[in-house]
């Protein structure tokens, strides 16, 4: 994201985040990097991980009024699919976490892409929306593994759900910290006190929807 005008200092960071994650390799010659790329043509079988830096296209906003560029989300998505071996698509629910209309919009490519592919159902790939909670359950921090473990259990006939339950917030802290530009007071906060640091519920996504 460019928001501010930060977005080279955010690549910096969340590269430092994938690296402290374990998600890119911090050290040899063959330590992988976060992919700068502004085409789609840029994605390639060599990757780990791509950020897409056009503004024009994916511009960091609050504003709901503005739009994304389906087409090239939808092209960017099949490309990325086959030329990286992916099996699953995580991303947010309708409600995008805090409402954020980015990632909403997210949500709302990956429907369309299922859609397009359903007419092809040996090229479908699961995926997964991460869960919205109520304000009130998304500031039980720990305490709400309960809650999700109940709901769980009464829902019989609920779609395809994985659950996920962190080990360790520290650890979550200090992969924030990497994020230096945007540690601050509200989000180390939520961090400390939401329940997305101990427990994230992900729903499957039906074709239909």
């Amino acid at each position: 994201g460019n928001f501010g005008g930060l977005g080279n200092v955010r690549f910096r960071e969340l590269e430092k985040a994938l690296k402290y994650i374990k998600v890119l390799k911090r050290h040899g010659q063959d330590a992988a990097s976060l992919h700068r790329i502004s085409q789609v043509e840029d994605i390639h079988e060599g990757q780990r991980c791509a950020v897409f830096d056009r503004d024009d296209w994916f511009t960091d906003t609050m504003d709901e009024s503005c739009e994304w560029n389906t087409q090239v989300a939808m092209h960017a998505i099949d490309t990325a699919v086959q030329e990286w071996g992916i099996d699953q698509i995580m991303t947010f629910d309708e409600q995008g976490i805090s409402g954020h209309p980015n990632h909403v919009t997210c949500n709302t490519f990956v429907k369309e892409w299922l859609a397009i592919r359903s007419q092809q159902p040996s090229k479908v790939i699961p995926a997964y929306k991460l869960d919205s909670v109520s304000v009130f359950r998304k500031y039980l921090s720990f305490w709400d593994v309960f809650f999700t473990i109940r709901n769980e259990d009464s829902q019989e006939e609920a779609p395809h759900r994985l659950v996920y339950v962190g080990h360790s917030v520290a650890q979550v802290v200090r992969a924030m910290q990497c994020h230096h530009s945007q540690w601050v007071w509200f989000r180390k906060l939520f961090v400390l006190f939401s329940r997305y640091s101990f427990v994230n519920t992900w729903t499957q996504i039906e074709k239909k929807e």
